[in-house]
């Protein structure tokens, strides 16, 4: 079998909502084994779906096919309607409390390596120095550490990649 048959985790929560969308129409049975069972059943997959389907959820997201729209397709069938704009919001904070922290990482870490270009271009170069020797320096760190819109309110804002007949053409890395 080759890696282009391994499922995915961008594609777990489609999967995951089929079952206990199967489950829940089951749960009621009239046959009395196949209800039991499906109740003991149920009762475990709602006691691990709760573990991670906010890891699913964002994985999904992050498939440029699905974005949002995911979420928010999927959790209406899965959740009481009380319960479904509680997990979608929840979902939203966490991918943003996430991307957050991802900036705030990616800031440190180019801040460090701006720190020691400057560092040593100043100490390579001229002895001359003014007050606007750093102002460069200062106008690339606000420029791009106070943007208007962020990559991630972007991308979700952006239409989804239209998915086609064929799933297994699109290609993530290309995209």
């Amino acid at each position: 079998m080759s890696g282009i048959d391994y499922p995915t985790s961008n594609l777990f929560l489609q999967e995951v909502a089929k079952i206990k969308k199967i489950l829940d129409a089951q749960v009621n049975n009239e046959d009395d084994f196949i209800r039991t069972m499906v109740t003991k059943m149920k009762s475990k997959f709602d006691k691990y779906w709760g573990d991670c389907n906010l890891l699913m959820a964002i994985a999904a997201i992050l498939d440029p096919r699905q974005k949002m729209r995911v979420v928010e397709f999927a959790y209406p069938q899965m959740y009481l309607p009380f319960q479904t704009q509680e997990h979608i919001s929840n979902v939203r904070k966490v991918l943003f409390d996430l991307y957050e922290k991802y900036v705030a990482l990616m800031a440190s870490i180019e801040g460090r390596a701006m720190e020691d270009c400057s560092l040593e271009g100043r100490r390579k170069n001229a002895p001359a120095s003014s007050s606007w020797d750093d102002f460069d320096v200062y106008c690339d760190e606000v420029e791009t550490n106070e943007p208007l819109k962020s990559e991630l309110v972007d991308y979700l804002d952006k239409p989804r990649q239209k998915t086609g007949a064929d799933l297994k053409a699109f290609d993530c890395l290309e995209w």
